[in-house]
């Protein structure tokens, strides 16, 4: 779940106005973290569009499971 109070908000902002100023002493750096999942179908991609047999259901439903 993603949980950012006003205040972790603000704090993100100061330090992106800190870099672009040049003023801030470290690296932004973007960290992406990935769960697996127990869904019986991949997300939806380029690679797997084309698959129409994909119940619509469990498309949209592992969508929500990726976005939790």
């Amino acid at each position: 779940m993603i949980d950012f109070s006003q205040d972790r908000w603000d704090g993100v902002r100061e330090t992106y106005a800190a870099w672009w100023n040049g003023t801030l002493k470290r690296p932004i750096i973007k960290a992406t973290f990935q769960r697996e999942y127990d869904f019986p179908i991949a997300m939806l991609s380029q690679q797997n569009c084309h698959r129409t047999e994909l119940p619509a259901r469990d498309v949209i439903e592992g969508i929500h499971a990726h976005l939790e």
